[in-house]
């Protein structure tokens, strides 16, 4: 198994912990931004932050070298861990 490696990484000028997960860096933590909205009104998952809407997502200040992780990501991210998609539900996304 190879070490994890961590670092940090300032995202609107709030510090986030970072993790590096197969070949790419993922932020640790939620964002904490300004909009979105909660899980559910009463915010009882704040483990599971905030949903952000696409334009709410363009107005974040990323980075240099960063940007907002895509499907493919995400899909790398979960095969990295060892989920396997069924090709016929993959054609369907």
């Amino acid at each position: 198994m190879q070490p994890i490696e961590t670092g940090k990484v300032v995202i609107s000028g709030l510090e986030y912990p970072t993790v590096k997960i197969g070949n790419l860096i993922w932020t640790s933590a939620n964002y904490k931004g300004d909009n979105g909205i909660f899980y559910d009104q009463a915010n009882s998952k704040p483990e599971y932050g905030k949903y952000y809407s696409f334009s709410e997502m363009q107005q974040v200040s990323i980075p240099q070298g960063w940007r907002i992780p895509t499907e493919a990501d995400f899909r790398q991210l979960a095969e990295s861990v060892g989920v396997v998609f069924d090709k016929r539900v993959s054609a369907l996304w």
